[in-house]
């Protein structure tokens, strides 16, 4: 699967939004909420001016323009979010391979091991991860330290969507969002002579 080009990052750029529980206000005033389990992060980019005589300004826009239209999946890094288009806030070393310490897993927490001995902050609020054999992105909801044997149990959002295998390996770098696109800008300004302005987009992750 290809990747979404980041050639020209987009000079705008929302957070990661997770749909929400159901909420619903009845009549004598008490509130119903019941969580879901809705997953599928998303989020939504607008691009800088986009020069007509500009190759790689014109392979960007033809490359939205033909996602748009084919439906296309492609893997995106989101700009904002350590671990993904920036690089990791947490400490802990990923030069061994993270792995999953024991099957069977479920709910918001995930305990991993093969990390550094006893180091703060091996993972932070906010880094992102994914599972070998998930497509979901996971993001660390609170920092992390690891124990005296390298162990780190990482509470994320959202929970757990399958049990991960036994030994599954855990990205923890340039972690991609497998994506489309479901709304864009429609007739973006043009700057005469030779510039779009304001083509945006909605990115969607496909699980």
């Amino acid at each position: 699967m290809a990747d979404f080009p980041r050639t020209i990052l987009p000079e705008a750029c929302s957070a990661l939004f997770l749909p929400g529980a159901l909420k619903e206000l009845s009549h004598s005033g008490i509130m119903q909420i019941r969580a879901t389990k809705a997953v599928g992060w998303s989020w939504s980019e607008t691009l800088p001016l986009l020069s007509v005589r500009n190759s790689d300004h014109m392979t960007l826009y033809m490359f939205v323009q033909k996602m748009w239209n084919r439906g296309e999946i492609h893997e995106f890094t989101h700009p904002l979010v350590p671990g993904s288009g920036i690089s990791r806030n947490g400490v802990g070393t990923v030069a061994v391979a993270v792995k999953v310490k024991g099957g069977s897993q479920t709910g918001s927490n995930l305990v991993t091991d093969g990390w550094g001995n006893t180091v703060t902050n091996s993972v932070r609020a906010g880094d992102a991860i994914k599972i070998t054999g998930d497509n979901a992105v996971y993001i660390v909801t609170a920092d992390a330290d690891s124990n005296g044997s390298g162990e780190v149990t990482i509470p994320i959002s959202p929970p757990l969507r399958t049990s991960p295998d036994d030994d599954a390996v855990i990205t923890t770098t340039n972690v991609k969002f497998r994506a489309t696109i479901t709304n864009r800008s429609r007739f973006e300004s043009s700057l005469a002579p030779q510039y779009y302005a304001g083509l945006s987009y909605d990115v969607v992750e496909v699980l």
